[in-house]
Order: structure tokens, then C-alpha cells, then sequence
């Protein structure tokens, strides 16, 4: 590399450094849980997204051994290859029974999912009406299929300027209304029946981003479209299977046969990837049926959001509205958020700071994730904490 390429990369990293914005890095040793092991033998609490405390149930991980020792450790090859098996089958079928739809598609990861959704859709004439503060996977598919449609952005979660946008732009093709179901920096859900209201007003199809929906909101886990009573009005799923659903990375598509057939022809991150491997698959496979047979799993889930939020207002700290097992705490200076997290840290809890580019400037904040294992005192324990240090540290 020459030196001005090397100064250049380290003046970026310098200026994340005195902004309070440089992310770091805490490696884990051992599996995921209410809490996690480091690699010096302490314990953390809430660092992650295994909502359903799934990510280390043992019957999921002997789903895994059994399909690692059945089937291998990877496909080597894209699905239109050989990387198509009958367990990317069943999970494909798994999923379109769960969510109502006729057919599923899965990817190696959701933002691959998310990525390749509108670029295989989308063609000259079309125009997408995207949500303001939609997941990156999303923007970035948007923009990628912008070279061909015309993408408009409309205010999150207003509903008026959305009718105004697809009353006032001119479309000679198809319109697409895209957005997440559950908002992955604020954790509230969006305002979907009203969504498919206008879709259908409009002749849109709609198209719902699910990643933290998924497991965790409605009363059986079925996200955010089950949440808002319109989940069979949604025309194009997507989500991710490595949060609630066990934890294990891969993502799908849902949807009408002739959208995953289209998919399945089209979608460059799964026609140019590896297929997801057997272990991650059953470990889906699993989750999903211990979901089906359990949604208590989900009520429990929901009674220590209850909590974690019942106990954060009686101390009097602010949070952002939300309808999931997101709760985030607005902080505002990225380096105050820092330094609380770092506190929050040697105390035991694991909570990350975001900030730039990641949520807009100056509006920092600590987003914790609840999971249906952690106890009454974890959650209150880690209220009283985060009251301390709010206000200890300007």
C-alpha cells in the first residue's frame, strides 16, 4: 500500500476515535445465552438478538450434530448447482407453513435476503417507495435496483406523506411499498394494516423486512404482520433466521410461487453463494418447531420486555416507543453513550453504543435486547444500573 493510502485509512480511524464512534470488538467464549462468557471467564448480560433463548437449547444443537454428521459440513455449491438438499427443502416448507405463504425461499444471511429481493424485481418504469429509516440491507437492495426504478423515500411511519408520494409520483410499471416490519435502532413496529390499506388503494405490492419481528412480536411469533392482523395482506416476507429462530445465520424470502420461482432465477446473492450449511438449517428447522409447539415461549418473552420497561420508567429514563424485544435508550452525544456502555460493561452488562453512520448524528444511543431467559433480577438489576450511570456521566 503506498504511505497516502495508509495515512488516509488511519486519519478515518483517528477521527471515529476522538468523535467516540470507533467500535469495538469483545470476543466471546462459549455459546450464546441470557448471559455470555469472555474469554478472561466473566459474565455479561443482554448481548444479543437470541430472543427466544434458542441460540444454546440442546435439542437445537443436536439438530445441528445430526445433520453435520448426515449431510456434512457444507453444500460447496450454489443452490442451482448442487447446493440444493432436501433439508433446504423442508425448511422452505417449514417456512411458508409458519408465515401463511405459499412458498419460501432461504439465503445465507438476511441481508442477502434483503439485497436480493428488489433487484430481481425490480425493471424500468417501476418505482420504490421506501421507508426512511429501513434496515441498511434494504437501503443498499433499493439502491441497487434504483438503477433500473426510480426510488422515493418517504418520513418514517407517516402514513400521509406516503398516500401523497404514491398519489403524486408518476409510475408506468409497478409500485413497491418497502419497508422493516420492526425498525432494528427505535424497536417499534410499523403501521402495516395501514400500509396494505394504501398497497391496495395503489395497486402496490408491499414488501416487509421481518428480521426483528420474527419470534418475537405477535402473540404465536409471527412478527410484526401477525402484530397488525395483516399478515396474509403482505405480498413479499423477508427475514432473518439468526436471531429468534435459534440463531444460526440465513435469512428467506416468502411469498407467492411465482415471486420465489423468480427469485430462485434472479436473486445474484444466492445464484453467486454457497448454500447455507446443514447445520444452520436444522437448527432453523427446530427452532421453528419448538416455536409451533410452544408460543408461550413468546408470552414469556413479552413479560420481561414488560419489565425491563416497567422498571426503566419508574427510574425515570427515557425510551424510545417500541412494540418488540427492542428497547432503546436515547442518549444523544455518541461519546456519552460510549462511556455508559463502557460503564454498563464493567458491571457486568453488555450493552452497545450507537452512533454515526449507523443512527443520524447526535442521537446516540444504547439498545438493549431482551431475551425470554433472563430473570427478574437481571432485568432489574441492569434498570438500576443504567439509572446510575445516566446520571453520573455528562
Amino acid at each position: 500500500m503506498t504511505t497516502a493510502f495508509q495515512h488516509r485509512l488511519q486519519q478515518s480511524l483517528d477521527a471515529k476515535d476522538a468523535d467516540g464512534t470507533r467500535k469495538a470488538m469483545r470476543p466471546i467464549h462459549g455459546p450464546i445465552g441470557p448471559d455470555i462468557s469472555l474469554a478472561d471467564g466473566a459474565k455479561r448480560l443482554f448481548a444479543s438478538n437470541d430472543y427466544l433463548s434458542l441460540c444454546n437449547d440442546p435439542r437445537i444443537r443436536s439438530a445441528s450434530i445430526e445433520a453435520i454428521n448426515r449431510f456434512g459440513a457444507g453444500t460447496g455449491a450454489a443452490r442451482f448447482i448442487s447446493g440444493t438438499m432436501t433439508l433446504h427443502q423442508d425448511l422452505e416448507r417449514a417456512l411458508a407453513r409458519f408465515f401463511g405463504k405459499p412458498a419460501a425461499l432461504t439465503f445465507v444471511s438476511g441481508w442477502a435476503a434483503n439485497t436480493a429481493v428488489m433487484p430481481a424485481l425490480a425493471q424500468d418504469g417501476d418505482v420504490i417507495f421506501a421507508e426512511q429509516l429501513n434496515h441498511a440491507s434494504l437501503i443498499d437492495g433499493c439502491r441497487l435496483a434504483g438503477k433500473a426504478a426510480k426510488l422515493v423515500v418517504y418520513e418514517h411511519c407517516n402514513m400521509n406523506a406516503l398516500q401523497s408520494l404514491l398519489e403524486t409520483t408518476p409510475c408506468e410499471g409497478t409500485r413497491y411499498i418497502v419497508t422493516d416490519g420492526v425498525f432494528s435502532m427505535e424497536g417499534n413496529v410499523a403501521p402495516l394494516s395501514e400500509i396494505c390499506d394504501l398497497a391496495q388503494r395503489y395497486g402496490a405490492i408491499t414488501v416487509v423486512d421481518d428480521a426483528h419481528g420474527v419470534g418475537v412480536v405477535g402473540r404465536t411469533g409471527r412478527g410484526a404482520g401477525e402484530w397488525a392482523a395483516c399478515l396474509d395482506r403482505i405480498d413479499i416476507l423477508t427475514g432473518s433466521l439468526g436471531k429468534a429462530l435459534g440463531g444460526a445465520p440465513g435469512g428467506f424470502i416468502a411469498g407467492q410461487q411465482l415471486v420465489i420461482d423468480v427469485m430462485f432465477e434472479e436473486a445474484r446473492p444466492q445464484l453467486f453463494s454457497n448454500s447455507q450449511c446443514p447445520a444452520a438449517i436444522a437448527a432453523t428447522l427446530k427452532a421453528i418447531e419448538l416455536l409451533e409447539a410452544a408460543p408461550e415461549l413468546v408470552s414469556a418473552l413479552h413479560d420481561n420486555v414488560a419489565l425491563f420497561k416497567a422498571t426503566c420508567a419508574q427510574h425515570g429514563i427515557d425510551m424510545l416507543d417500541t412494540q418488540s424485544a427492542i428497547v432503546a435508550i436515547p442518549i444523544g452525544s455518541a461519546k456519552r453513550a460510549k462511556k455508559i456502555a463502557e460503564a454498563l460493561y464493567d458491571d457486568g452488562i453488555f450493552v452497545t453504543a450507537f452512533s454515526y453512520p449507523v443512527v443520524p448524528k447526535n442521537k446516540a444511543r444504547l439498545r438493549f435486547q431482551i431475551s425470554r431467559m433472563h430473570s427478574e433480577n437481571d432485568i432489574t438489576y441492569t434498570a438500576e444500573r443504567l439509572n446510575f450511570w445516566m446520571r453520573e456521566i455528562d
